[in-house]
């Protein structure tokens, strides 16, 4: 039997006793394999500095309603340019719960209504209202990885998808922040895998990243979990400008209103403060965001599977799936073939 993944201190009253820290040794099990703490390939302690300010849960305290989240629809009309948000995670943490925490209402589908592939994302809008001013912004909630591994299919889905969202980023003028929506309870690949694939492989980790950490309701005090998790993150590679510790529970189990509503508020000094920042949004040239975004999925295949496929098979499927002209599809497929 593999080793379980490993876990983050919590304290979850109601559910099956404690969930255990783990031990701080040098290497960790992960998924059932032994495998050292992930590192970021060449981020510097210098960039995320350059990024931070005084984002911190614990400085929040509850929002009121006339200061509060402002639900303008899926796709607004554009008069000026939204900031842009990238919502990402896997399947089941409650991204979309936090949309519609944010927005009062059930404006997302939750993960048991929807299924989607990798890097496909729905937009919704919102405007935080001031003081100092009004700041709109839209949030792109991202279908992650659910596997450490992927397969063809997945992989040939996941760039389809990308090519979209690239695109769609491209046209909205870049990516301000990213949002890492995990659940409270264990770092496994797959969480760092996602957090690759965004931070590393879309943004080349030039973009600012928030933590929510979620399914805190049975915390006495939410923030606290932090506290004693902060650590591990690091460990892991894991590294953020901003975090918030938040219950998105619907509004139907009010038993936990009240940490509802300081989720909300929390969620909302954390943009507002994220989202202030003077740095340019991250953007690229879409065919050269799309070949870079190809090329590094590429190295989540399940290992052999790449030298299954034959190049005349690849470069097929990128012509039909992906709509390359056969000059791109050439270029991209000798590109993964190297990589291979």
């Amino acid at each position: 039997m593999g080793q379980r993944p490993s876990e983050l201190s919590g304290r979850h009253h109601g559910e099956s006793g404690e969930v255990g820290s783990r031990s701080r040794s040098s290497s960790t099990t992960l998924e059932g394999e032994q495998a050292p703490p992930y590192s970021p390939m060449d981020s510097t302690a210098d960039q995320f500095n350059e990024w931070n300010g005084s984002t911190n849960g614990s400085e929040t305290t509850a929002n009121s309603p006339q200061n509060s989240f402002v639900y303008d629809g899926a796709r607004p009309a554009k008069a000026t340019r939204r900031k842009t948000v990238i919502l990402f995670g896997e399947t089941g943490v409650g991204k979309s719960s936090v949309i519609n925490l944010m927005a009062g209402d059930e404006v997302a589908l939750t993960s048991s209504n929807l299924e989607g592939c990798t890097l496909e994302a729905r937009e919704y809008s919102f405007t935080l209202p001031g003081p100092p001013g009004e700041m709109p912004f839209c949030i792109y909630d991202t279908v992650g990885l659910n596997e450490s591994e992927i397969g063809v299919n997945t992989y040939f889905g996941a760039i389809e998808k990308a090519q979209e969202l690239v695109k769609s980023l491209h046209d909205a003028g870049g990516i301000d922040l990213l949002l890492f929506c995990i659940r409270g309870g264990r770092i496994t690949a797959t969480m760092q895998r996602n957090y690759r694939l965004f931070f590393e492989f879309l943004c080349e980790k030039k973009v600012p990243l928030a933590l929510v950490v979620t399914h805190l309701e049975y915390e006495d005090v939410m923030e606290s979990w932090w506290e004693r998790n902060a650590e591990t993150f690091e460990e892991y590679g894991i590294r953020s400008n901003a975090h918030a510790c938040v219950t998105a529970i619907p509004p139907r189990v009010s038993t936990h209103a009240a940490k509802r509503e300081e989720s909300r508020g929390a969620l909302q000094k954390m943009l507002r403060d994220a989202l202030s920042s003077p740095k340019s949004p991250y953007v690229k040239e879409v065919r050269s965001w799309f070949f870079s975004m190809a090329d590094r999925l590429w190295s989540f295949l399940k290992k052999g599977l790449f030298a299954s496929l034959r190049r005349k098979d690849l470069l097929t499927r990128l012509e039909s799936r992906c709509e390359l002209s056969r000059d791109e599809a050439q270029r991209l497929t000798d590109m993964l073939m190297r990589g291979g």
